[in-house]
């Protein structure tokens, strides 16, 4: 084998051309493969870093047919813990922002609030300190803490000295009893409320005697499963545990409570796995167009070879030895292509890291590991046979009927041009799949660039704000504060207005309220839910919102004292107030049905894209008095670039308090497109695929015409001689690339409409039957036959007969 690999080695490289055209076409196409393997391997295959993490379940309850989410409340988890037997342990965590001050200016930071199990329950142990005792997780204890290490890095400077230093949250001193490892996130679903990457964790110290009602459910719950005890059962046992306290707790029965398991692993990567496994499939079309080029290239060489091959089976070669000395071509290019292959991976996914590493579950953690590199050489061994197989086994033929051969090309040129038309039948119909997907993919992200946002982003400035406790200590302080700044603002110029809310638009998943507008809807308490944002004095008209009726909220609403208050959107509207203006209408928001449990709507207004860009199906309810927080969204608009505003907003801040932090400052325009770019990225990853296909199967018709022409310049001379004109002979040789050009396409929309139907793959906005994307994918590769069709027809009828009767 090594002396085939050899010989083969030597053979290619005195064909130049061929060997770059088989490389560079195999290496595109182990190369896209190699690098979306890398992220499905790293998002979807590989089990999360945490202890048997294939055991540890997401805790989603169901109220009603409000929307289920994975909150639950403390005592829910302590009563699993305690009944459970299908269960080793239970954990939760919450989460909220503080500002963080080690030196330096402050930093507004996120903090895990979790039970003292979490980390022993994850498997994860400290790099430096000990783990959170069971006594630290109680009320009263001291105050204790975890550092991130990337804070430990920045602020500590990598200082092992930290433990037991003191530091303060919102004031507050804390003492540092460990630091996590390096690279340790936290993954859970999208869903989960305010754990998105903390930068300090500390126990909960949870009071249960002071807790507020079992339906107030804002943390995440996890189960680890017992070994031996499938998903099902564990289910079960979860449903019978809801049913049991759906007897036993009031607000449970009320709402129906529904208790499920997800595992995490599936849980995190629900919204991307679609998209991931869809990737995966459209490269791997794109390797078969490349084996499909690499093999039509080897066809055409083995005919040529096959005097040297009857040579040989005369002289004693098996059909073994020539189909192997033809496979060792296919070998050597498929590793000149895997080498090159590898090195456009790698790129691809350092472009992939920068562009969006959060778009993608673990997409920062993707590298080029054993098990990549494993799938790599499955790449090249499957390349490989599929690109030489049938040039080997055509080439093994030639033991049937061994000896010289007077003139190559005057046996059995029928079979082979039927085997090149099939090859190329073969590539152009997988590029039809390909491209049509991209059609999908791109079509679908202009359907949601054209979403209507319900606001107005250009000229608008967004920031995070907090202030410090010790300074505004109460509500008063903290909208003096707030008041002083929007003056000191709105006297810069361009400023038109100020506006602040609890939670930045497109953020995601945020606090839900429950609601209710009837005696069947109260008395089902948490049946009915929506989004809630506190939200400013002038918030829809800073941005650029429509208000449909009734008015939005003044100053006087936001005053304490005031009557409590509400602005709802159309969805909210027409479900609760179905026919009849919501305006002065009463909402029920606590569960007691005091008079202080109800608001008045004083407003309606269209629907805002705030959990994500998709036109949101989940009701929205606003309430006053978001001055009164320590920590906001702020929102500035100006006739100006937002970007001239940055520095003299710090500086205004900074003016009034030298300790409050000024963070994620970014114009709307970006948020908007930050929410776009995973949709992005997508679409532009199958661009590129489809651009690739499209070159290959253009490459691949170009190529069997060339060496059809080539094949036929003797009968091309003839025919010119004989009088057919050049412009004839011109209109066969396009009509022949033509005609297999429409069987693929006939033979490659089948295939994408059955594909589509089956896998119900779903894009925002286009349906699988989207006749554009059929359309578009036609004509595209139609344009790229056609001028692949034109060079070798015009070479044709340039053909020359008095040289063309004395070629060889």
């Amino acid at each position: 084998m090594i002396r085939d690999l050899n010989l083969a080695a030597r053979a290619l490289m005195r064909r130049p051309g061929l060997l770059v055209v088989a490389v560079v076409s195999l290496a595109l196409g182990i190369g896209v493969n190699v690098a979306v393997f890398s992220v499905v391997n790293s998002a979807l295959l590989k089990p999360l870093p945490y202890r048997d993490s294939d055991r540890i379940a997401v805790v989603w309850h169901t109220f009603g047919t409000g929307q289920s989410l994975p909150a639950v409340h403390p005592k829910d988890v302590r009563d699993y813990k305690e009944r459970s037997r299908r269960f080793e342990d239970f954990t939760l965590i919450g989460g909220f922002e503080t500002l963080f001050q080690a030196k330096g200016d402050p930093e507004l930071v996120r903090v895990g609030n979790v039970a003292a199990n979490f980390f022993t329950f994850l498997g994860v142990d400290p790099v430096l300190g000990r783990h959170f005792l069971p006594s630290d997780d109680l009320p009263g204890s001291a105050r204790v803490v975890w550092l991130d290490y990337d804070l430990w890095q920045r602020h500590f400077g990598a200082d092992p000295g930290v433990i037991g230093r003191i530091v303060k949250l919102d004031g507050v001193e804390n003492e540092v009893v460990g630091v996590l490892p390096k690279g340790f996130e936290l993954f859970l679903p999208s869903e989960a409320f305010f754990v998105k990457r903390p930068q300090i964790w500390k126990p909960a110290r949870i009071d249960f005697a002071r807790l507020p009602p079992r339906n107030w459910t804002a943390w995440t719950g996890l189960g680890r499963m017992k070994k031996g005890v499938t998903l099902d059962q564990a289910r079960q046992e979860m449903a019978a545990l809801g049913a049991q306290l759906r007897a036993e707790v009031p607000e449970f029965q009320a709402g129906d409570l529904r208790v499920g398991l997800i595992p995490l692993e599936e849980d995190v990567v629900k919204q991307v796995r679609g998209g991931l496994w869809a990737l995966m499939g459209a490269v791997c079309f794109v390797l078969l167009i490349a084996c499909a080029n690499v093999a039509r290239l080897l066809l055409a060489r083995g005919f040529t070879r096959e005097p040297e091959f009857r040579m040989r089976a005369a002289l004693g070669a098996t059909r073994l030895q020539l189909a192997r000395s033809v496979m060792a071509e296919g070998f050597v290019i498929s590793v000149g292509g895997a080498f090159i292959g590898v090195l456009i991976a790698q790129a691809s996914l350092q472009v992939l890291r920068t562009v969006q590493a959060a778009a993608i579950p673990r997409l920062n953690t993707v590298r080029l590991d054993f098990g990549v590199l494993g799938f790599a050489v499955g790449a090249v061994l499957v390349a490989t046979f599929v690109s030489a197989i049938v040039p080997g086994l055509r080439a093994a033929r030639a033991v049937a009927c061994p000896g010289p051969v007077a003139d190559a090309r005057s046996t059995g040129s029928a079979h082979r041009h039927r085997l090149q038309d099939r090859l190329v039948i073969g590539q152009v119909a997988l590029a039809v799949v390909v491209v049509v997907g991209t059609g999908f993919m791109i079509r679908s992200f202009r359907a949601l660039i054209d979403v209507p946002l319900g606001f107005e982003p250009r000229g608008m400035l967004t920031l995070r704000l907090a202030l410090p406790r010790a300074q505004y200590p109460d509500a008063a302080a903290a909208r003096e504060f707030y008041r002083q700044l929007e003056e000191r603002l709105k006297g810069l110029p361009g400023v038109v207005s100020m506006a602040g809310m609890s939670r930045m638009v497109l953020s995601g998943a945020g606090p839900l309220q429950t609601f209710a507008y009837d005696e069947e809807t109260a008395r089902n308490w948490e049946s009915r839910t929506a989004d809630y944002r506190e939200v400013s004095p002038g918030f829809f008209q800073a941005m650029g919102g429509t208000i449909v009726s009734g008015r939005e909220f003044e100053d006087a609403d936001a005053q304490e004292g005031a009557p409590r208050r509400l602005v709802i959107d159309t969805l909210l509207a027409q479900q609760a107030f179905p026919g009849r203006d919501a305006v002065g209408q009463r909402l029920q928001l606590e569960p007691e049905g005091r008079p202080s449990d109800f608001a008045e709507v004083i407003g309606v207004v269209a629907p805002l894209s705030l959990q994500g860009i998709v036109a949101t199906t989940m009701p929205q309810l606003f309430q006053p008095g978001i001055y009164t927080r320590m920590r906001s969204s702020v929102l500035i608009r100006t006739t100006g670039d937002p970007k001239d505003l940055v520095a003299a907003v710090r500086r205004e801040v900074n003016a009034l308090s030298r300790d409050a932090a000024v963070q994620e400052v970014r114009t709307m325009d970006e948020v908007v497109f930050e929410a776009l770019l995973p949709t992005r990225l997508a679409a532009g990853l199958m661009s590129v695929f489809g651009v690739v296909s499209v070159l290959l199967a253009g490459l691949g018709i170009y190529a069997a015409l060339a060496y059809s022409v080539s094949q036929r310049i003797r009968e091309l001379g003839i025919r010119i001689a004989l009088g057919e004109t050049p412009r004839s002979l011109k209109t066969r040789v396009l009509s022949q690339g033509l005609r297999l050009v429409g069987i693929s396409l006939c033979l490659g929309t089948l295939v994408s409409a059955a594909l589509s139907a089956s896998a119900r793959v779903t894009f925002y906005g286009v349906h699988w039957t989207d006749p554009v994307a059929y359309a578009g994918a036609i004509v595209l590769l139609v344009a790229v036959a056609m001028t692949a069709c034109w060079i070798p027809a015009a070479r044709a009828a340039r053909v020359d007969p008095l040289r063309a009767l004395r070629h060889e």
